[in-house]
């Protein structure tokens, strides 16, 4: 019988394990890029929903009349979002993220708006048969240009 030996290797052997440690490297820092990529943009959002959230409630408090308080949600919007450049592009074009098109309004002045939702929603009262205002605040788009950009292998953009 024959005794099995490590020390002899075939020649059509040699450096297979640098051809896997590559691939794997390649395949881990792949995976992790897409990780940072998505993590980052799902920070980005939650900040992107602060702007929005602190401009509509600046807006929704007691103002003088609508345009002081479309004024001053605008202001406050501008002021959140310079301090986000990456965010929003301010000074430079953002190459990752867009932050654009804020409203401050009541939102049932939309065009789309009766098609979105039913009048008994609109009409809603509270406990104390007041109707309550739901639709008024503010919205922006986040473009998520970081992603649109991404092309992942077997899956596209």
């Amino acid at each position: 019988m024959k005794k099995f030996s490590f020390k002899k290797r075939k020649k059509s052997e040699a450096g297979f394990i640098a051809a896997d440690f590559i691939f794997s490297f390649v395949l881990v820092i792949g995976i992790g890029i897409f990780i940072f990529a998505f993590t980052f943009s799902l920070a980005t959002v939650e900040i992107a929903q602060y702007i929005v959230w602190s401009s509509a409630r600046a807006y929704s408090s007691g103002n003088i009349d609508e345009p002081t308080a479309k004024d001053a949600a605008q202001s406050k919007f501008d002021k959140l979002s310079a301090q986000f450049p990456l965010l929003t592009g301010k000074g430079s074009d953002s190459p990752w993220f867009e932050l654009e098109a804020f409203t401050a309004q009541d939102h049932k002045t939309e065009i789309n708006f009766s098609k979105t939702v039913s009048p008994s929603d609109i009409n809603n009262k509270d406990g104390g048969g007041e109707s309550r205002q739901p639709w008024t605040g503010g919205s922006a788009f986040i473009y998520l240009k970081l992603f649109s950009t991404m092309n992942v292998p077997f899956f596209g953009k």
